[in-house]
């Protein structure tokens, strides 16, 4: 019985037991006070059912089921405050270097925006080309899922000459994909390619090589596909 070894103070170093079992060097005060309260409730019932016992006379083997059953939910009442404060403890756990590693590069892939693209590359994410042909390249539109980096001024709503792509109707009969001719984003600058003066290459974004010709700097190309191979390399990571 819990009051013969002494009320309280029993309750308070059996609480204390089962903080330090969790792995704590001290006990952790919150649960040594749920442990606690849950054992003086325990120890009321046990010190009630006593007292019934020795006015009622109340029946041993009846008090013995009685006491079991309390003695069950006490070890049960335990048990739940020992997970609750395991699972607690789990969950504000620092996380490991490499998790927090995975985690902060999701993010940082979320932010980096879509680099622009090339002439005839796909730009419906990036909505954004690089600069290219005489006049610049616009991103044209085909539907939510395409979009494509030309040169032409205007783009034409329907189906393009050409068009291979389709799909099927309820009917089964074939239909070619339709362009929106929707504008996405700005025109780009005029490709480094087509000035021809050393002169009038724009050296913010281009190099005029010894060859005679003006060419689009390497860095600004932010993918092994966009990186032109006339005269620059992608080494692994960046067009160099």
């Amino acid at each position: 019985k819990v009051r013969h070894l002494g009320g309280r103070v029993a309750c308070r170093t059996m609480a204390g037991m089962i903080s330090a079992g969790l792995g704590e060097s001290r006990p952790d005060i919150e649960v040594v006070a749920q442990v606690e309260a849950a054992l003086l409730n325990v120890a009321e019932e046990l010190n009630a059912t006593d007292s019934l016992d020795d006015v009622l006379e109340v029946p041993s083997a009846r008090v013995r089921r009685h006491r079991q059953r309390l003695a069950w939910v006490a070890f049960g009442a335990s048990a739940a405050l020992v997970g609750v404060v395991a699972v607690g403890r789990s969950c504000l756990r620092p996380r490991s270097p490499a998790a927090a590693s995975v985690a902060d590069s999701q993010v940082l892939a979320a932010v980096v925006p879509a680099a622009c693209a090339a002439e005839g590359q796909d730009c419906h994410v990036s909505k954004c080309c690089l600069d290219g042909g005489r006049n610049g390249l616009q991103c044209w539109a085909k539907n939510d899922f395409y979009a494509t980096c030309v040169s032409n001024e205007t783009c034409k709503e329907g189906v393009h000459p050409g068009e291979t792509h389709g799909t099927y109707d309820q009917y089964g009969k074939f239909h070619l994909d339709a362009w929106s001719c929707k504008k996405l984003g700005k025109r780009s600058l005029p490709g480094c390619s087509t000035y021809d003066k050393e002169e009038d290459c724009p050296e913010a974004r281009c190099d005029w090589f010894h060859t005679g010709k003006c060419m689009a700097k390497c860095a600004q190309f932010g993918s092994k596909d966009a990186c032109p191979q006339t005269h620059c390399v992608w080494d692994g990571a960046k067009c160099a």
